[in-house]
């Protein structure tokens, strides 16, 4: 047990470096990054295989709730430097460069969460018909662990190893996805959901006799 949850926190940790790592680079890059043109290349994406309703709805929730949680709260105001008084660099004093830089690249770390929370709703439109799937799958993996129990059928460790290892994956890899500025088809969530519901079969299935 001390071995699988100290595994489960060098997953944690590694997702949470991935997900830093990725707020570095848009630090770095600023606005060099053409975070409003993917942004609309996903809302094409969503439109075309979700429909527009769908679509200006998820907009429209994504808008409230930054609205509510970031820009009412004054943690945007707080973050986002004031603009520079004049256009004309040469103009500006050193304190001012530095902050028109800095600016930019709040403003993309701030677009970046927009999009993050954008994403996150695509995820929550999809879970209503696809919970249960997921959920069957890991009754049906529990339930093929009990009859192997019965007819004291050998456990295979490396099956174990490869359900516990792609779920994590699996799990890594929607976090990323929620935080990656390219714009990704909605329809992969399904694709998503169906190599979850196997991988947690797989996992239940091959667990131990004894826990």
């Amino acid at each position: 047990m001390a071995d699988f949850i100290s595994e489960e926190r060098v997953v944690a940790k590694f997702m949470f470096g991935l997900i830093l790592l990725e707020f570095v680079a848009v630090m770095v890059m600023g606005s060099g990054i053409p975070l409003r043109g993917f942004q609309h290349l996903q809302a094409v994406m969503v439109t075309q295989e979700l429909g527009a309703t769908t679509q200006t709805a998820i907009h429209n929730i994504t808008g409230e709730i930054f609205q509510h949680a970031i820009i009412n709260t004054d943690l945007y105001s707080a973050s986002v430097p004031a603009p520079p008084p004049t256009r004309n660099v040469g103009d500006l004093t050193v304190y001012s460069k530095i902050m028109w830089l800095l600016r930019n690249r709040v403003l993309a770390v701030w677009g970046l969460l927009w999009i993050a929370i954008y994403r996150i709703l695509i995820w929550a439109v999809w879970m209503p018909a696809l919970i249960p799937m997921v959920l069957a799958a890991g009754v049906d993996g529990l339930m093929t662990r009990k009859i192997s129990q019965w007819r004291f059928q050998f456990q295979s460790p490396q099956r174990l190893f490869f359900g516990n290892r792609s779920t994590k994956i699996l799990i890594a890899a929607l976090w990323i996805l929620f935080f990656v500025p390219f714009p990704f088809p909605p329809l992969l969530i399904p694709v998503w959901a169906l190599l979850m519901a196997m991988s947690i079969r797989v996992w239940l299935a091959w667990l131990p006799k004894r826990l």
